[in-house]
């Protein structure tokens, strides 16, 4: 064996010692703070949205949801506890970590390409106890962004911790982001791919596949231990049931129409953003307005109150098997 051929397997060697461990803490923090958002989303919707307002958002089928929808007598609150819920979260970001403010996503990314990976150590904390009182309190918002930036942030702070370079902080941010979105989502595979491509539009960011995958593994690993391996939403049909090839253009057709939505929110949201960002007021106003706005529409429509997961899961299911009770 040669010299060169030890030396590169030395190098290899190096580079799986380091990015294997640094992927398991990574993955294990990420776990443990997606376990710890969505506890503090279930407290803060019991204590808030149910316990002021009467409603109880529907679960997930994998979440322990039910068909039950109840819409109590006092439904009227809801817009008071949205306009708190808004507030809360406002002074919040506006107070201690302005670069919570929005989904997450667009955050990690700028801290990605612009900030040589670092994030701040109070973000991922923050960022999930001001998404756990926006969702908690029925604000109009899924969970892959927050932990998104929390993960990210994780992977930030650990590799930061451990003194790595530029280079390997903008990995392990990379590798955290994508073990968040695995765990919360069970969906592993998708959180170490993730990892690798949402830094850009049209390229790839080969370096954190691998850390990405192993972080997102063992991620979903303690998630699922913790709350139990079924996917989030639940059907009658096998996942691995396929017999009818005339349904694969319905499927296609599904995607242009997934496709055509998701330009058209694009289209609305980040306009609407920018309307928030140019009117001259602090930032726990224009939250405490947004939440109000919320909930004003959440009286008729309380689908749009919370992450919907629950109406996903009607929807799969069909709508003539909800039962409502007032």
């Amino acid at each position: 064996m040669s010299m060169r051929s030890i030396t590169e397997n030395e190098k290899w060697h190096r580079y799986f010692a380091k990015w294997i461990t640094i992927s398991v803490i990574v993955g294990v923090v990420c776990g443990l703070s997606a376990l710890a958002l969505l506890e503090a989303i279930r407290i803060i919707t019991q204590l808030t949205l149910t316990g002021i307002a009467g409603y109880s958002p529907l679960l997930a089928g994998g979440e322990g949801g039910t068909s039950g929808l109840v819409l109590s007598t006092v439904r009227y609150f809801i817009p008071i506890v949205t306009a708190l819920g808004g507030l809360a979260g406002g002074l919040l970001i506006y107070f201690f970590v302005p670069e919570a403010a929005g989904v997450g996503t667009d955050a990690a990314i700028r801290a990605f390409h612009r900030e040589g990976g670092k994030i701040r150590s109070r973000v991922p904390a923050l960022k999930l106890l001001t998404s756990a009182i926006t969702i908690g309190t029925g604000g109009t918002s899924g969970r892959e962004g927050p932990i998104a930036q929390i993960g990210a942030g994780a992977g930030s702070a650990i590799a930061n911790l451990l003194r790595l370079d530029k280079r390997s902080l903008e990995i392990a941010l990379a590798a955290g982001l994508g073990a968040g979105i695995a765990s919360i989502f069970k969906a592993p595979l998708a959180g170490g791919i993730i990892s690798a491509e949402i830094f850009y539009t049209r390229d790839f960011e080969v370096d954190p596949l691998i850390p990405g995958f192993v972080a997102s593994v063992v991620g979903y690993s303690i998630f699922g231990y913790a709350i139990g391996w079924q996917p989030i939403f639940t059907t009658s049909v096998s996942p691995l049931e396929f017999r009818n090839p005339l349904s694969l253009p319905f499927y296609a057709l599904l995607g242009v129409l997934c496709a055509i939505f998701t330009w058209l929110l694009i289209k609305v949201y980040y306009p609407t953003t920018n309307i928030f960002r140019r009117w001259k007021a602090p930032l726990y106003i224009k939250t405490a307005v947004g939440g109000l706005a919320t909930g004003l529409i959440g009286i008729a429509i309380p689908s749009v109150l919370g992450t919907g997961y629950g109406w996903t899961q009607i929807a799969m299911r069909g709508l003539s098997q909800v039962a409502v009770t007032r």
